[in-house]
């Protein structure tokens, strides 16, 4: 225990921002998601504001969006009605406020029953048969390193899953 607590007293979070086009980053996490994505049958959308390069810690965003794609095809794939056009996934760019960019990812997946609303990014926590509770787990936390914040909201079960990431808005001045 004593050596756990000296080696946290230690710990740092690095954060290094990066000047990045949201838009472009959108299309390079779709492009790894898309090995999983596009034999699955799943739809991707995207509608995304026109925005200014914005200064963010880059590693963590494509960290979050990646876990929230995956998270959001296997609910997809989870939903055992799902017929052909009925699997889908959409991602979201835009400002919620002059300060503030939101990042959403949608999907029409199993949905979250309310009860389980609010343990969702907990470590440990998963519906899933062979799951770890890891993913959302690790995205909430880099997003609270990053001083983002992270929520879901779902209709409950059958009606998918809205995923909303809310970061600074810093644009570049370049």
């Amino acid at each position: 225990v004593q050596i756990v607590a000296l080696q946290q007293s230690h710990a740092r979070v690095i954060e290094i921002k990066e000047r990045v086009v949201v838009a472009e980053l959108i299309g390079d996490v779709l492009s790894l998601e898309a090995s999983e994505l596009e034999p699955a049958g799943i739809t991707v959308s995207r509608k995304e504001e026109p925005l200014a390069a914005i200064l963010v810690d880059r590693h963590k965003l494509v960290l979050i969006l990646s876990t929230l794609l995956a998270n959001a095809r296997e609910a997809v794939m989870a939903k055992e009605d799902a017929g052909a056009g009925a699997r889908w996934v959409a991602v979201h760019a835009g400002k919620s406020s002059a300060e503030r960019l939101r990042l959403e990812v949608l999907d029409g997946g199993v949905g979250i029953a309310a009860e389980d609303q609010s343990r969702i990014f907990s470590f440990g926590y998963t519906t899933k048969p062979q799951g770890h509770g890891f993913g959302l787990h690790a995205a909430a936390l880099a997003a609270e390193e990053a001083g983002w914040t992270l929520a879901c909201s779902s209709e409950g079960p059958g009606q998918g899953a809205r995923f909303t990431l809310e970061l600074p808005f810093e644009p570049t001045h370049d």
